[in-house]
């Protein structure tokens, strides 16, 4: 940083120091110094407004102990401090804060110390990004998956998710249908549960499926389970996102195939 405070500016971006100031002054994330006693040096409009400070000047005479201030856990702030005083490199951390008015939020966290020429710390410098938002649609994610995977699991149905040919989940009635745990179905080619009569008509509408070519969704084949015992079955399927790559999600769709399943 120069003598006003502001980060400096290298050589090889070729930038001057109004470009950089306006930068510094109009980013959307908090850029931050700050001394060994825990005071702000300089912070910039941005960092004030992620805490809900009307100023810079205004957090800088209001916050002077962040860990203490600004950490939901203060210890966690305190060894983050620690951490940081003990290595050259930049260290990063995702963490809950207190604003102004007493909210909680998600920031993401990078700092690193600045040394003098015989190894001292002349301070901490980073860079705080307000990640509230994502963190409450990855909670929201999480619990609807929650709530999905709760549903199929306690499914009548057996539900399977192939993918790339391979069984890559199958709950509890599958299981129990096909006579063998998860960890032993999961990755196993599909086509080793279709009676070898019916394994081309049920692959070929698998790759058709994919492909979204019109096949039907509701049909029916005959299965065989680890005994080698013969089920018939009767099959709902459709295309499905299964960690972001095409799959067929597939069910027993009927009271008939339900009895089948059952009677295995």
């Amino acid at each position: 940083m120069d003598r006003d405070g502001l980060p400096a500016v290298s050589s090889e971006t070729g930038r001057n120091q109004d470009d950089f100031r306006q930068f510094f002054e109009n980013a959307r994330e908090g850029f931050f110094r700050i001394a060994e006693n825990g005071r702000y040096l300089l912070l910039n409009p941005a960092m004030a407004r992620i805490f809900g400070y009307d100023s810079p000047e205004e957090m800088m005479r209001a916050v002077t102990n962040t860990a203490g201030q600004l950490f939901v856990d203060p210890a966690e702030g305190k060894r983050l401090r620690e951490a940081v005083e003990k290595t050259d490199r930049p260290l990063s951390l995702e963490t809950k804060a207190c604003r102004k008015d007493g909210q909680i939020i998600w920031i993401s966290l990078n700092i690193r110390c600045v040394r003098d020429e015989v190894g001292r710390i002349r301070y901490c410098e980073g860079v705080i990004t307000d990640i509230t938002e994502r963190k409450e649609m990855e909670k929201a994610l999480k619990d609807s998956e929650e709530e999905y995977r709760l549903l199929v699991e306690n499914a009548l149905d057996a539900v399977f998710v192939v993918q790339d040919g391979t069984i890559k989940f199958a709950n509890r009635v599958a299981e129990n249908v096909l006579g063998y745990t998860r960890d032993k179905i999961d990755g196993l080619p599909f086509v080793a549960f279709i009676h070898p009569d019916d394994r081309d008509l049920v692959y070929g509408r698998y790759l058709k499926r994919l492909k979204n070519e019109e096949v039907p969704s509701l049909y029916e084949f005959r299965a065989v389970n680890r005994e080698g015992r013969e089920l018939s079955v009767q099959i709902n399927s459709i295309p499905v996102m299964w960690k972001d790559r095409p799959g067929v999600l597939a069910s027993s769709g009927t009271s008939r195939s339900r009895r089948s399943w059952r009677n295995a």
